[in-house]
C-alpha cells in the first residue's frame, strides 16, 4: 500500500489534479506548504469563477 496513490476524479480539472500530485511527491521537501497549496487552489478558483461567469453571460 506504501506510495499508493488513488485515482483522481474524472472530472476534477486538470489544475487541481496538478496540485494534488505535488502534494504527493515522493519527496517530502519538494511537496508545496499549506500556504503555497492554499494559493493555488484561491487561483484556480479564479479563473473556474471567471468561466462560469462567461459562460452565463
Amino acid at each position: 500500500m506504501k506510495g499508493y496513490r488513488m485515482p483522481s476524479p474524472e472530472d476534477m480539472p486538470d489544475a487541481v489534479v496538478t496540485v494534488m500530485r505535488k502534494c504527493w511527491d515522493h519527496d517530502p521537501k519538494r511537496r508545496p506548504t499549506a500556504t503555497e497549496v492554499r494559493q493555488e487552489l484561491e487561483e484556480i478558483n479564479k479563473v473556474v469563477f471567471f468561466r462560469m461567469k462567461d459562460d452565463i453571460c
